[in-house]
């Protein structure tokens, strides 16, 4: 026993021994670790970092910073060394990364350096971009909203926004954001010159100007109130005449009951009035005022399914006496959407088309012109239109001693075929000039009118049909030129819209009714000035 109890004590103080210098070891290593939150854009191109330095055990303060490089992994040799702090405890940090160059990839990542020992966070990837502006259309309207986005994500809230068009302030009305960036809304101030305009935003320190050209066109909408609703009333096709404040509307309530009423547009005031007699309204044909008269020539006499037939009787409205007359048929073949206006003291109608009743349809494309003197009450015929293929759905409007058509269907064989051709009829030499085919991208169911010797087409639709997305609609207005016999784009309308009512006073111009892309009937109304 003696001899092993010596032997015994001795190693079990080894294994004390060894236990001790374990736990002195675990005490003196340094041991720490460094994360780092995903990064997000706090304003354009400026990143906020967010990360902590857990301390469990050093000897001395850990170096930490961040690490911003272009290959993933950057380290303190090979990448950007931006430096936050010394410490010996843990601690959190923050910090705002901005300044990079545009257009670059980076990648990110925290790190915590205590002599030959370093530890880094995992990767963070983040994308500095050029500022860019992106706008929807490249036209600007007077009294009409435009918007356009950028690739700014994100703005402070006591950021600095200009927003100018030629040097100009324009106010910002809204500001969203979507995961593509922000959309900005704006109007152009009317102090503006139309024409080419630029565009430059500037946030804080951030100067973007839009790589294009604006076009700010030169007319204006303003809203009024809408037509009357009920059984489509006002808003059913384009059979209506403005007179003074009044639009006169001729439209069947149901079956043969019809409806003849007046709509002050300024009022919005509604009075009926007494109806053509025989259960018929007529469509499609020259509605025409002199006077206190109203004109109804040819067109279609619109009933019930079975007495639906082209016709070419003439009645007149008596503005004073709110009463009706029949006066002498118009001349030619029966005939709808022909081409007519008034010109001094007489009327003038012609081409159109011949579609027959729905029974027995036809394609009847004409030609010839003829004039109508209240007055003496006789029509006379005039040289006829000389392109053989006739015209119908086109725009009309009157300039001076001049009648003006474009657009439209013409006949090719046995084809109907879409036209640009611009012809001018002039009354005092009673002879036709072809002129500057029209430029838009429509071609039947136009708004037109006629503005301080200038005559305006727009709206209407193509021939084409889109299976998907309806009606092609058009909203562009043009203005024709007659002394420089050439077309300007002059504005947008406020909607996409197909056989509307229009008409003009001699100083603006109203637009309102017609159908949408899927065909459905809408009572806005609106007015232009140039």
């Amino acid at each position: 026993m003696r001899n092993t109890t010596p032997l015994a004590l001795l190693l079990a103080l080894f294994l004390g021994l060894l236990s001790c210098k374990k736990a002195i070891v675990e005490k003196d290593g340094d041991s720490f670790r460094i994360s780092m939150l995903p990064l997000p854009e706090v304003e354009f191109n400026t990143f906020r970092v967010k990360g902590t330095l857990d301390v469990r055990n050093v000897n001395g303060e850990i170096q930490y910073g961040l690490l911003v490089g272009k290959s993933v992994n950057p380290t303190i040799e090979n990448a950007t060394h931006i430096l936050l702090g010394k410490a010996n405890a843990s601690v959190d940090f923050t910090k705002e990364l901005n300044g990079l160059d545009t257009g670059t990839v980076y990648y990110v990542r925290a790190y915590g350096k205590i002599g030959d020992m370093i530890e880094y966070s995992a990767n963070q990837q983040i994308s500095k971009v050029s500022p860019q502006i992106k706008m929807p259309d490249s036209t600007l309207n007077y009294g009409r909203n435009f918007t356009f986005s950028t690739n700014i994500t994100a703005i402070g809230e006591n950021a600095k926004i200009q927003l100018t068009l030629n040097g100009l302030p324009v106010a910002i009305k809204s500001i969203a954001s979507t995961s593509l960036g922000l959309v900005f809304t704006a109007e152009p101030p009317n102090n503006l010159i139309d024409g080419e305009v630029s565009l430059n935003l500037i946030v804080d320190n951030i100067s973007i100007r839009y790589s294009k050209k604006l076009n700010l066109l030169s007319g204006m909408w303003k809203d009024l109130p809408d037509l009357p609703f009920e059984n489509y009333g006002f808003a059913y096709n384009a059979e209506k005449i403005l007179v003074g404040d009044w639009i006169y509307n001729n439209m069947i309530i149901s079956g043969t009951a019809t409806e003849f009423s007046k709509f002050n547009y300024k009022t919005g005031q509604r009075v009926k009035l007494t109806p053509l007699a025989g259960g018929f309204v007529y469509q499609k044909g020259a509605i025409i005022s002199i006077g206190d008269q109203i004109h109804f020539i040819c067109g279609e006499r619109a009933g019930n399914y079975q007495s639906w037939v082209v016709t070419k009787v003439h009645y007149v409205y008596n503005i004073s006496t709110d009463s009706w007359i029949k006066e002498a048929d118009f001349p030619g073949e029966e005939r709808r959407t022909p081409v007519f206006g008034v010109i001094g003291n007489k009327i003038y109608v012609g081409l159109g088309v011949n579609s027959g009743t729905i029974s027995m349809p036809k394609n009847t494309f004409h030609q010839d012109m003829w004039s109508y003197d209240p007055s003496t009450k006789v029509w006379q015929k005039l040289t006829d239109f000389p392109d053989a293929g006739g015209r119908m759905l086109q725009a009309n409007f009157v300039i001076g001693s001049k009648l003006y058509f474009t657009a439209g269907v013409a006949k090719s064989g046995n084809q109907n075929i879409s036209s640009k051709d611009t012809w001018g009829y002039d009354v005092a030499s009673n002879q036709w000039a072809k002129k500057a085919p029209f430029p838009g991208k429509a071609e039947v169911l136009f708004a037109n009118f006629t503005i301080g010797g200038y005559g305006y087409v727009g709206m209407g639709e193509s021939m084409g049909y889109n299976s998907y997305n309806g009606k092609n609609l058009e909203n562009a207005m043009y203005r024709y030129e007659p002394n420089a016999n050439r077309w300007q784009r002059v504005s947008n309308g406020y909607q996409l819209v197909s056989d509307p009512f229009s008409a003009s006073n001699g100083s603006i111009g109203l637009i309102g009714g017609g159908t949408d892309a899927n065909s459905d009937y809408t009572p806005q109304l609106y007015y232009f000035t140039p």
